[in-house]
Formats: C-alpha cells, structure tokens, sequence
C-alpha cells in the first residue's frame, strides 16, 4: 500500500516536471503547423551578396524610418546595390525582426545590430564591417556603437540624410512610434556617444525646391552636427531619393577602403 503511494506521488511529481516542457513543445507544434517560424540571428543577414569577395569590407545597408517590413516606404538601396555589386563588394541589406522592422527605436535595432555584425564577420572571415545608414539608419548605428565605445568593429560608419541633431518633421508626430521619437530634437538617439574607433561620414541633401538648406525633411545643419563627422558632399536630391547612384560616388572611396 505504502509502496503503491510513493509510485502514484512519483509519477504525480514527474508530471509536474514534464507539463512545462509537453506545453512548450505541443505549442511550438501548432504554430509551426501554422506557418509561424521562431526568429533567428542568421534570419536578419538572409539578404547579402558577394560575400566571398575579400576586395573591400563588408556593408552593411540600414535603412531608414517607417520602410522595410511592416512600414510605408519600401526599402531602397537599389542603385546602391548595383554600384556594390560591380565593385564586388559584400554589402547585406539589413531588416529587423526581434523589433518593428520599420517602426522599431534606435535602442531596440542597436541590440540587433550588434549580432548583425557578429554574424557578418563570422560569414565573411573579416575583422571589421563598414556600414551605410539612411536616415534613421544612421541613429540606429550610432546608438549600437555608444552602446559599448571599446568596440572596434566597425571601420567606418556613413550616414546618409541622417537627422544627426534632429527633424522637426518629429515634433509632435506619433506616425511610427516609437522609432520617430528618436527623430526629435535633443532625443538620446541624437546625443549617442562617439565610439573613436569608428570613422564617422555624412551626406547631406540641399534639394532645389527647399532654399533653406535641407533635403525636404532633414536640415543640412542637422546632418552635418558634429565636429567629428566627415562630410562627403551634397546632394541636391531631396530626403526619399538621396540613395542614387551620385550618393553612391560620394561613398565610393570610403567603401573601396581609399579614405
């Protein structure tokens, strides 16, 4: 009697243990079933190329607010893509899944840039990254190198039409949150630390139809906010079309590791 006890309470304490774990398993089987994938670090770096070819760094392309996955605006790299190929250069277009791709903070793409980069150097066998950010792309970036100033992965950072000290575009927006907060004047997006192992470049958009001094959305002045950015040169693009094939020969010697 007293040995048929101990089994049952055994077996009872056994099935305590297991319920978790046959929960977890049974769950993860439905949504498998139901075409749901679980997000993975390699997922984010599904859309590179070239990246057998040691003649450059490898890019790294960041796209902007409100574009990629889930965002207004596709994701447009296009003309870059094919300069990058004809140089052969390995370049990955980034998107964001364990956040908004589109709509997701610079904190939040910083944390996923940082494995980014792992996963890239990991592919290609080199030590360091290059990496082009558009727009808020570029806050993104400048939050993951703050995030840790002893890291020197990345050779050289150029940002492209970025809101370095802000967009009033942002004031009073909640279109996309809460990625546009970090376009706001004086956000901590804005005020990132300089991480000194990485070079810091700027192209900056004057378009013709805005005589202040701004591509339509970004200031030139907010673009160009700190003293230790590069700047490349100007575009008279407006904000949208300032990733043509002229941007791309701004970058060029940048990218090709001449600068």
């Amino acid at each position: 009697m007293i040995y048929s006890y101990c089994l049952i309470h055994d077996k009872i304490k056994l099935g305590k243990k297991l319920f978790p774990t046959l929960t977890l398993i049974i769950l993860s089987a439905i949504l498998l079933m139901n075409g749901w994938s679980f997000p993975s670090a390699n997922a984010q770096t599904e859309n590179c190329y070239n990246l057998e070819s040691k003649n450059a760094l490898p890019v790294l392309l960041i796209h902007g607010w409100n574009e990629g996955e889930g965002g207004k605006y596709e994701i447009h790299f296009g003309e870059w893509e094919e300069e990058l190929n004809q140089d052969m250069i390995p370049f990955c277009i980034i998107s964001f899944e364990q956040s908004s791709d589109a709509c997701g903070s610079s904190a939040q793409h910083a944390k996923e840039i940082s494995q980014i980069v792992q996963n890239i150097k990991s592919q290609t066998g080199q030590n360091q990254v290059n990496i082009v950010g558009f727009s808020k792309g570029g806050l993104d970036a400048r939050v993951y190198l703050a995030n840790d100033l002893a890291n020197d992965d990345v050779a050289n950072l150029i940002m492209v039409g970025t809101p370095n000290a802000g967009s009033g575009f942002a004031l009073g927006s909640l279109i996309c949150v809460p990625a546009v907060f970090d376009l706001l004047p004086g956000s901590d997006a804005t005020e990132a630390e300089r991480n000194v192992y990485t070079k810091y470049y700027t192209i900056a958009g004057i378009c013709f139809m805005f005589p202040k001094k701004a591509d339509g959305l970004v200031f030139e002045s907010s673009v160009n906010s700190q003293p230790y950015f590069n700047h490349l040169g100007f575009s008279s693009m407006c904000h949208q079309n300032l990733l043509g094939s002229f941007e791309y020969g701004l970058a060029r010697d940048v990218l090709i590791g001449k600068q």
